[in-house]
């Protein structure tokens, strides 16, 4: 993958849902279950996107940002399955796990 850009859009319900318009490299070949699974790895379930559009390239504005009214509509990007998480957690969240609890001060007991 090249580039992403990735916005909460409203569904047909009124809810926001996080939607991923993805470049990929040229001859490669991205699935939405191979985005899905690499994201698993690294952030939590609310964080990976509903759905992911493929583009050609992503438009700028004038400023040389991402143009989000320029995207194609993500009406007709189907939200992927969901991924079933795996335990135990990812590697990151038992990392972190013994990182906060090494770094919590202790409690002093007084004599």
């Amino acid at each position: 993958m090249t580039a992403s850009v990735v916005a909460a859009c409203p569904d047909v319900n009124g809810d926001r849902r996080l939607i991923a318009w993805t470049v990929a490299a040229p001859g490669a070949a991205i699935t939405a279950a191979s985005l899905r699974e690499h994201l698993a790895e690294w952030l939590p379930d609310y964080m990976i996107p509903t759905s992911f559009v493929p583009i050609d390239a992503i438009p700028l504005s004038a400023t040389g940002k991402a143009d989000l009214d320029a995207l194609p509509d993500p009406a007709a990007a189907r939200p992927s399955p969901p991924l079933l998480r795996r335990a135990p957690l990812a590697h990151r969240d038992r990392d972190r796990g013994g990182l906060a609890r090494s770094a919590r001060p202790r409690a002093r007991r007084r004599p």
